[in-house]
């Protein structure tokens, strides 16, 4: 469940053990995802897990474009994004404080936020002991999740669909079968906020670069 404070709202997504068609992208509003791997994810498996989330956001008609910084980053996108809107993502091992069973965490304002954490250690025990299950698929959905949560502000979980706050077998299925998307509620209200971003980098780039940070 949420949990709120003076500054934020922390949004948790709770873990249990146990080809989508691409849009027409030049009509899609982008989004810019900034992904500092601190969790030591191997490249071939965060590329496709990647891959997975930008075909969740693709059913939403959103774009994703992802920029991997290292932990040292030194590349001038990774210190000085953009002056468009974007969101962060870093990938930790594990969270200092929250439960086992949380696999990430958004840290919200009631319009939305600027960067989450994934926790990798735990997001792996979603598969089980079958260390044959691709962990790609989960890992690109569970960024999926929290990246909604950025996109859909506090208060953003859900009874179907991929913002459902905590993921068991049933969800685990889904995500095998490319069926754990956002409610076309959800994909709306996405499109809409991102839009209203787009408009506001046209129309006053340097507000837009602060709420981006």
């Amino acid at each position: 469940m949420p949990q709120t404070s003076r500054a934020s709202l922390v949004a948790i997504l709770s873990c249990a053990i146990l080809g989508w068609a691409q849009k027409d992208q030049a009509r899609n509003p982008q989004l810019a995802v900034f992904v500092y791997d601190r969790a030591e994810v191997s490249r071939v498996t965060l590329e496709e897990a990647e891959r997975d989330a930008a075909r969740v956001f693709a059913r939403s008609d959103l774009d994703i474009a992802w920029v991997n910084c290292p932990p040292q980053a030194t590349s001038p996108a990774c210190v000085h994004p953009p002056a468009v809107f974007h969101a962060t993502i870093r990938l930790i091992p594990r969270p200092l404080t929250l439960p086992d069973a949380a696999c990430g965490v958004a840290f919200l304002s009631d319009d939305g936020g600027a960067y989450a954490d994934v926790f990798f250690d735990h997001v792996k025990r979603l598969r089980g002991d079958d260390e044959h299950v691709n962990l790609a698929p989960i890992l690109g959905h569970v960024m999926a999740h929290e990246i909604g949560h950025l996109l859909l502000g506090s208060h953003s979980h859900s009874q179907s669909g991929i913002m459902q706050g905590q993921w068991h077998n049933e969800q685990l299925t889904k995500v095998s079968q490319g069926g754990l998307l956002f409610t076309a509620e959800q994909a709306e209200q996405i499109r809409t906020r991102v839009a209203s971003w787009v408009k506001a980098v046209s129309s006053s780039p340097g507000r837009a670069e602060a709420r981006g940070q």
